[in-house]
């Protein structure tokens, strides 16, 4: 027995997120009418998908570059400097219904402990006050 596996994260990472590129270049493929061409170069191994069955596919960077001039070409620099991407719709929905959840909570515990026949609401409904306690939450 060695104990625990130091470099499991990472090859655990590579592999999903090698994965998602493979279904990401088929996607955009299938769903974009896009021609693909994924190399993924790896010491655990290499994994080439063309979404063009054509063995002269894709040309050379001379044949792009006379087919397409300015090509924005993106390199591993530019990415590293793109701005952080900002938190999804789908996370900030997610932490704001955690934040109401956590409060709904707390306010279920407050009201627990007292008895609801004194309590009244003022007109707008913002506070609510205990006739018994004299006390406005």
């Amino acid at each position: 027995m060695g104990g625990p596996d130091l470099k499991r994260n990472s090859r655990v990472k590579f592999v999903r997120r090698s994965h998602t590129l493979k279904v990401k270049a088929h996607e955009l493929a299938k769903f974009c009418d896009a021609d693909v061409y994924l190399i993924i170069n790896h010491k655990r191994g290499s994994f080439v998908y063309s979404s063009v069955d054509d063995k002269l596919w894709p040309p050379s960077d001379e044949k792009l570059e006379q087919k397409h001039p300015g090509i924005d070409r993106w390199s591993f620099n530019k990415m590293e400097s793109l701005p952080e991407r900002s938190e999804s719709h789908l996370s900030r929905l997610t932490r704001y219904f955690a934040a109401r959840s956590e409060h709904l909570r707390s306010l279920e515990n407050l009201y627990g402990k007292m008895d609801l026949a004194n309590i009244v609401a003022d007109k707008e409904g913002l506070k609510i006050v205990s006739l018994k306690h004299d006390h406005v939450f």
